[in-house]
């Protein structure tokens, strides 16, 4: 439903602008000035290998689980794993994602591209959650990505 802007099968179930707000994230500086990356209603956006795809993830004790999609793509996948390894579920959704994008040309990232409008050319972002406040200083220093 996701992948398809709301619609299961032939049966409009959200509308386009519903899933397109899930998609959005409004409450960074960055989002609020026209950086489409980050976390929405639920769902956050993330690149692989300049090709962005939506999702979210959850854990528990003893399993973690992701779900990743890409309307564009028309494609996803759900992964589910009894273990908290986070490096096996990061190498899984690393192998899952380069499968659905083999032998694609690379999209434009940069300005007025997949994620950006009206950004300068380099910029950095820290993706964090104030979820874990414990880690949030450590979260500042350790993810530092540069987008464009």
């Amino acid at each position: 439903m996701m992948i398809n802007k709301g619609k299961l099968g032939d049966e409009r179930v959200f509308s386009e602008q519903q899933i397109l707000r899930a998609q959005t994230p409004t409450s960074t500086l960055a989002a609020k000035n026209g950086l489409f990356y980050g976390y929405g209603l639920g769902v956050y956006s993330t690149l692989h290998k300049g090709f962005q795809f939506y999702g979210h993830g959850g854990t528990t004790a003893g399993h973690l689980a992701d779900f990743r999609y890409s309307s564009e793509l028309k494609s996803g996948f759900v992964v589910l794993i009894n273990a908290n390894n986070n490096k096996a579920l990061s190498d899984i959704k690393r192998l899952l994602s380069n499968y659905l994008i083999k032998g694609l040309p690379k999209p434009d990232v940069g300005r007025g591209g997949v994620i950006a409008k009206n950004i300068p050319d380099n910029i950095f972002v820290v993706r964090s959650s104030t979820r874990f406040r414990n880690s949030y200083p450590y979260n500042q220093l350790l993810n530092v990505k540069r987008l464009i």
